[in-house]
C-alpha cells in the first residue's frame, strides 16, 4: 500500500514536492442502509511525502478509523431535487504514534438539477481526550464549512462525476485552514464508487475572528483516493 502511495505522489506532484508539503490519503469506505438510516464506516491511512527521505517499510504517519450514522431528506417543502442530511461520527485516529479521539455533527444541504449540484455541508468537530473526556483545551473545537460544485453524467451502468469546492476551518482563534479542492469519481452498479481528489491545504494562522490577518501559513499538495461500497 505504501508503495503504491509513493509511486502516485511521486507521479502526481513531480517536482512540486520539493517546495511545499506534499500527502497522499488512501480511504476504504463501507455504506450500510439500515431502514432509512446509514451506518457508514471509514478506514482511512495519510502518509506524509518527502520525495528525498523514503522509506517503505515505516508505518503510516497516521490512520484513523470512523463511524457515522446519518439520515437523508429529500425534496424538502416538495422541491425537486433539493436533499439535507444530518449525521452524527465518532473517531479514533493514531497520529505519530499518540492516540486522537474526535465527535463530530455533519450536516449538508444540497440542490440537484440536471446532473449540475451544489452543496453547502457543516461539521462541528470537538477532540475528546480519552484519559479524561472533561479535559477540553483551546483548539480542540473545530467547524468547518464546505462549499462544493459538481456534475455528473450517467452513461450505461457507469457515473462520472466531477466537482470543485472549497472548505474552510475555523477555531476559537479564527480561520486556520483552508483547502481548495477539485476532484472526479466514477460508480459502477450504482454500489461501488471510486473517487479522486486534489486539494491546496493551507495551514496556519490565517485570520481572527475579526478578520485580522495572523502570521505566516504553510501550503501542501494532497491527493486523496477513496473506494466506497454501498449495502
Amino acid at each position: 500500500m505504501k508503495n503504491i502511495m509513493y509511486v502516485l505522489m511521486a507521479s502526481l506532484l513531480g517536482s512540486s514536492a520539493a517546495y511545499a508539503g506534499s500527502q497522499v490519503r488512501a480511504t476504504a469506505t463501507g455504506k450500510v442502509d439500515l431502514k432509512g438510516v446509514d451506518i457508514t464506516v471509514e478506514e482511512q491511512v495519510r502518509e506524509n511525502i518527502d520525495i528525498s527521505n523514503i522509506d517503505p517499510l515505516s508505518l503510516p504517519e497516521y490512520n484513523h478509523t470512523q463511524l457515522t450514522i446519518s439520515k437523508s431528506f429529500t425534496d424538502i417543502y416538495t422541491l425537486k431535487g433539493t436533499s439535507v442530511t444530518i449525521g452524527a461520527a465518532g473517531r479514533n485516529a493514531i497520529a505519530g504514534g499518540e492516540t486522537l479521539n474526535r465527535l463530530q455533527l455533519d450536516g449538508e444541504a444540497k440542490y440537484s438539477f440536471r446532473g449540475l449540484g451544489l452543496a453547502l455541508g457543516k461539521s462541528v468537530q470537538q477532540n475528546v481526550d480519552s484519559a479524561n473526556i472533561a479535559n477540553v483545551g483551546l483548539g480542540s473545537f473545530v467547524m468547518r464549512d464546505k462549499l462544493t460544485l459538481d456534475y455528473s453524467h450517467t452513461l450505461y451502468d457507469l457515473t462520472f462525476g466531477v466537482h470543485v469546492g472549497d472548505e474552510v476551518f475555523v477555531s476559537e482563534g479564527g480561520l486556520v485552514e483552508n483547502r481548495a479542492l477539485v476532484g472526479a469519481s466514477v460508480t459502477a452498479l450504482d454500489n461501488v464508487t471510486l473517487v479522486a481528489e486534489y486539494f491546496l491545504q493551507t495551514q496556519g494562522d490565517l485570520l481572527t475572528p475579526d478578520l485580522q490577518v495572523l502570521g505566516d501559513h504553510e501550503n501542501a499538495h494532497v491527493v486523496a483516493l477513496n473506494a466506497i461500497v454501498s449495502f
